[in-house]
């Protein structure tokens, strides 16, 4: 079990990851449309993921195995589905929407997580928080300027919703992991778990798909591979 982190340390983790979701996302968006498929986009992210969290599995000497409890593994298996529905979410809405869009919706993850907590796990908010979150769904209002209340062009009603749901999808999992049944989990068994999952699955959609993988050049082998290793930080 690792040692729990302090409030400072949490803080600037989430800072940090939210950073490498943000560049993560823009590197989507130049990839595919470089021509990438976004089935060959998700299984590059995940194998990128694969290459880091095996070797950092070795190295710390933490073997792969699931909660304890069948309601943990059953736990587990739902973080995990959740994760893929997730990632299929975040490239989808990062390609269907102009990224400030995307980034700004699926970004509302925190205001989101926090009031399910507050509905499902009883976790207080006080007035700061409650003016945080309002600050927060204020700004994403002002960068996506939906047309029901700016009167714009019609939106990308699906890109939307599938960010919405994909900002869902993320406090899901959040919430998830806060189950005593994961107290004793190293977040590295977690993401293996993700992978064992996802990484199948993807590749079995890829190669079902329409659309042809793009060969690499040189330029966007570097982007690809870059563009995994800020999704495998972030997470």
């Amino acid at each position: 079990m690792s040692a729990p982190l302090s409030v400072g340390t949490a803080a600037g983790l989430l800072a940090l990851s939210a950073f490498c979701y943000s560049l993560c996302s823009l590197l989507v968006k130049l990839l595919h449309d470089a021509g990438w498929p976004l089935t060959q986009l998700a299984c590059t992210r995940l194998l990128v993921t694969l290459c880091g969290v095996a070797p950092a599995l070795v190295l710390s000497g933490t073997r792969p195995c699931p909660p304890a409890g069948r309601a943990g593994r059953c736990l587990q298996i739902l973080l995990s589905v959740a994760g893929v529905l997730d990632l299929c979410c975040y490239f989808s809405a990062n390609t269907m929407l102009p990224l400030g869009d995307a980034t700004a919706i699926i970004g509302l993850y925190p205001a989101v997580t926090a009031l399910l907590a507050w509905l499902l796990l009883r976790e207080r908010l006080d007035r700061c928080q409650v003016a945080a979150l309002s600050l927060a769904v204020a700004g994403g209002l002002l960068i996506t300027k939906p047309p029901f209340l700016f009167g714009r062009a019609p939106a990308n009603w699906l890109g939307f919703g599938i960010a919405a749901l994909g900002c869902l999808l993320t406090s899901s999992q959040y919430l998830i992991l806060r189950h005593p049944s994961f107290q004793r989990v190293h977040a590295l068994q977690n993401l293996f778990a993700y992978l064992t999952l996802a990484l199948p699955s993807l590749l079995v959609a890829h190669a079902a798909g329409t659309k042809p993988m793009a060969a690499p050049t040189l330029h966007t082998g570097v982007l690809a591979v870059l563009m995994g290793g800020l999704g495998m930080c972030a997470q």
